[in-house]
């Protein structure tokens, strides 16, 4: 699973206790820096444009993803992806909406998005900060951690 760094605390944790065990998660930065953008500053600005790659670093590692390992089956989780560099492979991908990949993905899972979710996100030093929900998801959306819970049993 290439796992999102805009995933909640919570939600990493969910994966973490469900799923942990039975795949292999590599850390995928959804979010890289626009071209002459100040990439990083001493006060607020960092290389990191990603709300919680901490939180996904300290469960899962920094492994980095490689094609030729060969899976058979990979799941994308977040909105900044590109089918290509995954292989061969089927792709299942969860999202709040689906990509336009020249290829689309075998698989989409609709998930809610930060407004439709609450949770914690860990900044690079390991800060905690809360957010809550400001909108109800849709009916046919999931949150991640419920998708989860689904794939476990």
């Amino acid at each position: 699973m290439l796992v999102s760094a805009h995933a909640s605390i919570q939600e990493l944790d969910a994966l973490k206790s469900l799923l942990g065990t039975r795949l292999k998660a590599y850390v995928r930065q959804d979010k890289q820096p626009a071209a002459g953008e100040v990439l990083q500053d001493e006060l607020l600005i960092r290389a990191d444009k990603n709300p919680n790659s901490h939180g996904v670093q300290a469960r899962f590692g920094d492994a980095a993803f490689s094609a030729a390992a060969g899976h058979d089956l990979v799941f994308v989780w977040g909105e900044h992806a590109g089918r290509a560099g995954l292989g061969d492979c089927k792709v299942v991908h969860l999202a709040h909406c689906g990509a336009a990949w020249p290829t689309p993905a075998d698989v989409l899972i609709p998930l809610s998005t930060t407004f439709e979710r609450s949770g914690s996100f860990s900044n690079f030093e390991g800060t905690e900060s809360r957010f809550d929900a400001v909108f109800d998801k849709p009916t046919q959306v999931q949150h991640a951690a419920d998708v989860f819970k689904g794939l476990a049993t």
